[in-house]
């Protein structure tokens, strides 16, 4: 029995490896370009990407989800002062999943599920929204915006992989049985400390300022949020995977759960960090 465990572990972490040296290799390339439009580009062509997974797995007109992100987006480019009010909503939807997601349950009926159109534009809206105010502020986060940007999903990740590991090894005590039984209080713990040490050693290491330090290990439990969000969306759908696109990861959505809720909480986290500290 142990045997079978540990040759399912080896193989789930060998099947993550391509995806992930793909998105490493994506995201050191934004790095060493340091261009705002790239970033905007590539935030928006994910956007249609996600839009298009999801309205697939609500059996609807993908061609029709896409045509209404991209109008949402151009709405944003005329009336940018909408902007800042959509980061406000998403970052304050955000907060409220990571306090209330333990007491969701899976239903047909649910609000959370690929059935719900309407939630996937204010998730991915929000998402591109946020990532959008982080690469037009000019160093108000104490920290390059592109280093800022790497440190979000690099911690972000991070909190993914040492989950798995710590849960797969250790993991007795579900979080949410009923959202995802494989997702131990054990893993998680083990996540977010692992991933708030190299975080903040890293961070250390290249003089990052208190605050934005603060900010970066605040945002680790919205990783959690998102990762639960997801699963929470798909059981409520009857879906195992939103997609296949990443061997080892199943969906667009799947891989980015937890980036997208961290992204989309990150810049009302850091407002009040830097505001009320």
């Amino acid at each position: 029995m142990k045997e079978g465990l540990e040759n399912a572990f080896r193989k789930n972490i060998l099947q993550r490896i391509p995806s992930a040296l793909f998105l490493a290799a994506l995201l050191i390339a934004l790095l060493f370009l340091q261009s705002n439009n790239l970033i905007y580009t590539v935030v928006s062509i994910i956007g249609v990407m996600l839009v298009v997974e999801w309205y697939k797995n609500a059996k609807r007109n993908y061609l029709l989800g896409a045509g209404i992100l991209i109008s949402l987006l151009l709405g944003l480019f005329i009336f940018p002062h909408l902007l800042v009010l959509n980061v406000l909503i998403i970052g304050i939807f955000w907060i409220t999943i990571v306090f209330s997601i333990k007491f969701q349950k899976p239903s047909g009926n649910s609000y959370f599920s690929f059935n719900n159109l309407f939630l996937s534009q204010f998730l991915i809206v929000g998402f591109i929204s946020s990532a959008v105010f982080i690469f037009l502020e000019h160093n108000e986060f104490g920290v390059n915006k592109f280093l800022l940007l790497f440190l979000l999903v690099f911690q972000t990740a991070m909190v993914d992989i040492f989950a798995y590991i710590v849960g797969s090894n250790i993991g007795k005590t579900p979080i949410t049985p009923s959202i995802s039984p494989n997702k131990t209080l054990e893993g998680l713990a083990g996540g977010l400390f692992f991933a708030a040490i190299l975080s903040i050693g890293i961070s250390i290491l290249i003089s990052v300022p208190l605050k934005t330090i603060s900010a970066l290990v605040l945002l680790l439990p919205f990783a959690i949020a998102g990762d639960l969000l997801e699963s929470l969306i798909k059981r409520s759908s009857n879906i195992k995977d939103s997609g296949s696109i990443f061997p080892g990861h199943g969906g667009l959505w799947d891989r980015l759960d937890s980036h997208i809720a961290v992204i989309s909480a990150a810049p009302i986290v850091f407002i009040l960090c830097f505001n009320l500290a």
